[in-house]
């Protein structure tokens, strides 16, 4: 049974195109512009992956999995 991801993009072509094919096969998807925006919506909807561009404005990828793994209640989350 597919679970949810979310998909942190700031390009919104690519954003829209991984969010639809993962929503194709099943997968229950929230999107993100940047490691902000991810960071928020992962405290307030747990996924079970988190797909992270690493170069983004405002928090970039590897600022965002720092939070992400610092954080008890999203560390586990891959």
């Amino acid at each position: 049974m597919p679970g949810s991801i979310l998909v942190v993009e700031d390009t919104e072509l690519l954003r829209k195109i991984y969010a639809d094919k993962l929503a194709q096969d099943g997968y229950d998807v929230l999107t993100a512009t940047d490691g902000v925006e991810a960071l928020a919506s992962l405290r307030s909807h747990p996924v079970d992956l988190v797909l992270l561009d690493l170069i983004m404005p405002r928090m970039s990828g590897l600022e965002a999995l720092e939070a992400i793994k610092a954080d008890p209640r999203l560390r586990d989350i891959p």
